[in-house]
């Protein structure tokens, strides 16, 4: 994941930048001024990255967001460094330089093929498609939909299993010195010994758990539609309970609504 960043790619340009920053400076301006850019230089990175350090230190997830403020440092630093080459450069010639610099941007935006926004697209569907009030079975993680779908209305955003991120993390309101049985390795998340000393759902319901309680809230009255666009292949077993259960009747290109078995 870090090599896919490119993050390591833009360190090795920033040090090879600062090397030779400081040995132009060196030669320019003697040792004392060369030695106090660089503790501005250290001064700076402390500043940047000292936080996420610090962060990095109790929570880390491979995504490429985790690396954003490293990376905005290393390219802030490269371009500080070669800003200050450019300062020194003929008008004409730098004029030239920045008009390269734009076209290598713009090709290297068209260049790239970045696929469509999905989740996004499922959202936008489920906003528009929807009532104000129906419960969404979905396989997108609850904290992204019911921030783009649920926050300003009263729909319910319901996970298709444990599957889905966040569905199947445990919630410890105190610490458990001594979970038994013990955690098989660091990715087991709903060890029964956190269940056992205290650890409750973080999200309490989920349809491959709820099938009767999905029906009562049928008979209710209540409009039940399950989003199609982003289910992963684990829940599929899920996904043929519920067509065994209930009517999928459909809405759109993405959503089918519940109805109940008569």
């Amino acid at each position: 994941m870090v090599w896919e960043s490119k993050l390591v790619y833009f360190v090795c340009v920033a040090f090879g930048l600062w090397v030779l920053e400081r040995v132009l400076m060196r030669y320019r301006n003697g040792a004392r001024q060369s030695l106090q850019a660089v503790s501005w230089l250290a001064e700076f990175a402390l500043a940047g990255l000292g936080f996420g350090l610090l962060f990095h230190l109790v929570y880390f997830a491979k995504e490429y967001r985790f690396f954003l403020p490293m990376g905005m440092l290393v390219v802030v630093m490269s371009g500080g460094m070669v800003g200050g080459w450019l300062r020194r450069l003929p008008r004409m010639v730098l004029a030239g330089v920045l008009v390269l610099v734009f076209l290598g941007a713009v090709y290297m935006r068209v260049d790239k093929n970045y696929p469509p926004p999905y989740r996004w697209l499922a959202a936008e569907g489920i906003l528009r498609d929807t009532p104000e009030n129906a419960w969404i079975i979905s396989g997108i993680e609850p904290a992204y939909l019911e921030y783009l779908v649920a926050k300003d209305s009263l729909r319910h955003i319901v996970p298709i299993s444990r599957n889905v991120e966040y569905a199947g993390k445990l919630i410890a309101p105190e610490r458990i010195p001594q979970p038994q049985p013990p955690p098989e390795s660091w990715q087991d998340h709903r060890c029964p010994g956190l269940l056992h000393g205290g650890a409750h759902e973080a999200v309490r319901f989920v349809a491959a758990e709820q099938f009767a309680a999905l029906a009562g809230q049928l008979e209710r009255g209540t409009r039940i539609y399950v989003d199609m666009a982003y289910l992963a292949p684990e829940d599929l077993p899920i996904l043929q309970e519920l067509m065994r259960r209930f009517v999928f009747v459909p809405r759109s290109e993405i959503l089918y609504e519940l109805r109940q078995r008569r």
